[in-house]
Formats: structure tokens, sequence, C-alpha cells
């Protein structure tokens, strides 16, 4: 079993073509595949920056503080400063929730489209994960993120995940199908190459618009036919190991 790991990194996984791939998926189909998962994260994106949102419930405590001290000198009422945790504790929960709201999107939206490539990739022996901090995402432990752990949103909060798309291609499949990109489709010594039309010289006529050489199998008419049954020309051995194949010239 052959995996890939692509990374995420600045909203998108990494579509950069490498060797690895090369025998497994061709250019068009892996850009087409990396394309529809990084289309499915510019609709859902991860909550990004952790410093930006940081700042930002820094920047909310701040005015709530100003606020309820501007109120207190007014009111000139002590009880009112009691609000000031309170508030900044509700608006710390409030932050927790949607920041995890935004990752279980994007992580069910990632899952989900992944999951529509498989249903066909998968008959083709190939397989894509979706995986955080190098563990896979599924469906039970995506749902799992949605409980109302407070501990737990606390360390996703501050934790920095590590996002990946991995592509497993399975062996055997490859092995039984022989159809990988980089084998030759046809293999050399079994083949022979022979004009469809020769003339009485052994020059070909040039006015059809038929190609000019077809490939035959020796095992499916080479051996069937005799040397009398091909056009007139001159016969080689292709292979001197092999009698049987030959090549027309």
């Amino acid at each position: 079993m052959k995996s890939i790991r692509l990374a995420l990194m600045n909203k998108k996984f990494d579509d950069q073509y490498t060797f690895e791939l090369h025998g497994y998926l061709t250019l068009h189909d892996f850009e087409s595949t990396l394309s529809t998962i990084n289309r499915s994260v510019t609709y859902n994106p991860p909550p990004g920056n952790k410093l930006v949102w940081i700042g930002i419930l820094w920047t909310v405590w701040i005015f709530i503080a100003m606020a309820v001290y501007t109120l207190w000198a007014s009111l000139d009422l002590v009880s009112i400063l009691i609000t000031i945790p309170i508030l900044m504790f509700l608006a710390t929960i409030i932050f927790l929730w949607r920041h995890r709201h935004i990752r279980c999107k994007f992580e069910q939206s990632v899952l989900d489209t992944c999951g529509t490539i498989n249903a066909t990739e998968n008959i083709r022996g190939i397989n894509y994960r979706f995986s955080k901090n190098g563990m896979d995402i599924t469906t039970t432990g995506a749902t799992s993120t949605k409980s109302n752990n407070n501990t737990s949103n606390v360390l996703a909060f501050y934790s920095k995940p590590r996002y990946s798309i991995v592509i497993e291609f399975d062996d055997r499949y490859n092995a039984l199908s022989g159809q990988r990109f980089s084998s030759p489709r046809y293999h050399n010594d079994d083949f022979i190459s022979i004009p469809l039309y020769a003339g009485a010289g052994g020059t070909e006529r040039d006015d059809l618009d038929e190609p000019k050489h077809v490939h035959y199998s020796e095992k499916d008419g080479l051996r069937k036919e005799t040397v009398t049954d091909l056009p007139h020309g001159t016969l080689n051995y292709y292979n001197e190991n092999d009698p049987h194949a030959l090549r027309y010239n």
C-alpha cells in the first residue's frame, strides 16, 4: 500500500504533481481532484490565524471593561463591577463556539468531498483520506468534535492543527489490472508491425487514407497464419531467441 501526504498550506492543499504520483495518477486526474478539494476549502475555509482571534478577544475584553467602568462612574454602583468577569467569560465562550463551528464546518466539507471522490476512485484502487495531526478524520470523529466540552474546545483553540490529504494506492489492484501508466501497453517481443498495403516491389500505397501499420499479437493471429498468407516482401526475425516473433519489411 503506497500513500502520499498533501499538507494544507495557506488555506490550500498542496497541488504540486510529483514523481511519486507517476504510474498511479495522471496529471489531469490529480489536478482535477485537488481542484475539487481546494474548492471546498475556499467555500468553507478553516478558522485562520489564532493570533488574530486572540487579538480580537482581547479587544472585546478591553471594550467590556471600559463600558462597565464608565457605567460604574456614572451610577456609582460597586456591584456593577462584578459584571466585568462575567461578560468576559461569556465573550470567551462565544469566541470558542464560533471558532469550533468554523473548524467543524471546514472539516465536514473536506470529509464530504473526499467521500464523493472515493465513490468513484475506490474502483481504481485509489482512496483519499482526510488527516488531522496524523490521525484520520472520520464521520464519527467529526461528529464527536461537536460535543459541548469546554475543556476540549479550549485545547483545540490553542493547539495548532496540521491538516493533510492522504492518497492511498492499492498495489494489489495495480498488480492485477496491469494498467499502470508507466508500463508500455504492448510488449515488444510479442507484437510485430505489418504494412496494410504493399505493392509488388514491397512499396506501400500512399494514396490511401488508412494507417500504414497495425499491430498484431502472435497469440491472436500470427500462429494461426502461414508465411504464404502474409503480403509479398521480406520476412525477418524480430527476436532471434523467439522463432515466432516475426517482422515483415
